[in-house]
């Protein structure tokens, strides 16, 4: 039957017409869904009607009264994702650092760590991390230049690293582990980085420290006229100043040439035999001042 109104004639007892109009309204069937998505193990449970639905029942159909006494149907679909886990390897140079889940890594560990995925549910993420060390390699942190005598350098290194010197200048090559070291601009610092073909670097600062022999005459003749007093020394020295006094402390003679030659004249006359006073200053290859003193013999 469908919802409307019906009128019946009926007779009564006494013969009589009796007319009796009804109003019938007719409920429909509810239908109801229950849905619930959520992650496993998570607890989450619901009894409709007499029937509970969990993880281990996720589906079906409850038939209930309504208060109207109609049938109810209600339709139950629950959905309990799985956890995701990631599992990976990674690996850092051991003269690095770094925070992993806000822990501080420097050596070989196992770290996890869980985070909620795009789902809502638990994400373990672990990684392994392994600490590569670079090898022990035999290099030569400080070196001795003398006389600016060209040095190569007697450093141990493996064919398979990558090498590069900095600055250049000076080195005849830039790529490989033992360049010829010939002194142009007196540098005191180079610095050397070896690297593999994974990213893993060390650096070596080698110092150079430069030595130069200094020889001058202690007698010189003034019958001589192809020798006299010179400063020899195959380095340049910078800001060379020599000056010569007699035993009064008059000067004699001063010269800011590393190659002048003082003959034994003074005002181009020849001095007098005896002991004459030098002074030398002059920046050393290292960059250090020098002064040194001495005596000269002056003789016929």
């Amino acid at each position: 039957m469908t919802t409307g109104l019906y009128t019946s004639d009926l007779l009564t007892i006494n013969g009589c017409d009796s007319i009796i109009n009804t109003t019938l309204e007719v409920e429909g069937q509810i239908n109801e869904y229950r849905n619930y998505q959520g992650c496993q193990n998570d607890g989450y449970t619901e009894t409709i009607g007499t029937t509970e639905y969990n993880e281990t029942n996720t589906s079906g159909e409850e038939r209930l009264l309504t208060t109207a006494g109609c049938d109810s149907v209600v339709v139950v679909d629950f959905v309990y994702e799985s956890p995701s886990y990631y599992e990976t390897d990674t690996s850092f140079c051991s003269e690095d650092e770094f925070y992993l889940f806000g822990k501080l890594v420097s050596g070989d560990t196992t770290i996890s760590d869980v985070v909620v995925n795009a789902k809502g549910c638990d994400s373990t993420i672990t990684y392994y991390v392994e600490r590569i060390d670079f090898p022990d390699l035999e290099v030569e942190t400080t070196v001795e230049i003398i006389n600016n005598e060209t040095y190569t350098f007697r450093n141990n290194i493996p064919s398979d690293l990558n090498v590069e010197w900095y600055p250049i200048s000076g080195l005849s090559c830039a790529d490989c582990p033992n360049p010829a070291l010939t002194n142009i601009e007196n540098i005191s610092e180079y610095t050397l980085t070896v690297s593999d073909d994974g990213g893993c670097q060390i650096q070596y600062l080698i110092n150079i420290e430069y030595t130069c022999d200094i020889y001058y005459p202690n007698i010189i003749s003034l019958q001589d006229k192809d020798r006299g007093f010179q400063v020899l020394s195959s380095c340049r020295l910078n800001n060379f100043e020599l000056s010569i006094y007699d035993r009064w402390g008059a000067p004699v003679f001063r010269s800011i040439n590393q190659d002048e030659i003082w003959f034994g004249n003074r005002k181009n006359k020849a001095v007098e035999q005896g002991v004459y006073l030098y002074i030398l200053k002059y920046i050393d290859p290292s960059n250090q001042t020098i002064v040194e003193t001495g005596d000269i013999t002056v003789v016929r």
